[in-house]
């Protein structure tokens, strides 16, 4: 494809050229309509991206777990081993459909059902904690899990001392980082109208 704003080589089979060339394709466009409107360049970059993800699933061979969507997954009501099928789980630790009474994805997962959940595979698995750390205006609990090894767990505290000494300078020279583990603060679901970090 030439003339237009090529060049595009269209016979390429790899994910990388094809979005070398959308890219650029993209960008010879811009250069040739420099004075047109916001609106028209953002349409431009998500045209884009929506090209580049289609390219890169098309072009992913049919064998990998990640070919199929979380949404196709969903509407099977597939269990949490078809998200990551080349992980191990511990048998002994609940599944979150065990406690829903549906597989994940399947129904949007309510404040109260999630904390079931979390609560249950607290008390099965030696890897995670869960605290009740406040409340929200509805007055339903604000939770914590702390996920981490179980020798991690039993020097939870002298984890957190560290971490807060990292910010002393004199008391940051002592500690030795190769045995501190990293720290990994994730937040979900704080707000009340967003529902996919609780299917997530």
């Amino acid at each position: 494809m030439h003339g237009f704003v090529g060049p595009f080589n269209p016979t390429s089979n790899s994910v990388s050229d094809i979005k070398e060339n959308v890219l650029h394709l993209l960008f010879n466009l811009m250069k040739k309509h420099p004075n047109t409107s916001i609106f028209f360049h953002s349409s431009l970059w998500i045209i884009l991206l929506f090209t580049i993800q289609s390219v890169s699933a098309q072009t992913l061979p049919s064998s990998q777990p990640w070919s199929f969507s979380s949404v196709e997954l969903a509407k099977e009501g597939a269990a949490v081993e078809a998200y990551l099928p080349e992980v191990a789980y511990d048998s002994d630790v609940v599944k979150p459909e065990e406690v829903m009474g549906h597989p994940i994805g399947k129904w949007h997962v309510t404040h109260d059902k999630l904390v079931m959940v979390m609560k249950e595979i607290a008390e099965t698995s030696d890897r995670v904690t869960f605290q009740e750390i406040g409340k929200t205006h509805e007055d339903r609990p604000i939770v914590q899990l702390t996920i981490t090894s179980p020798e991690n767990h039993a020097r939870l505290d002298q984890i957190k001392q560290n971490q807060r000494n990292l910010r002393d300078p004199e008391l940051s020279m002592g500690l030795s980082l190769e045995e501190m583990p990293v720290v990994v603060n994730m937040n979900y679901s704080i707000h009340g109208n967003e529902s996919s970090g609780s299917n997530a």
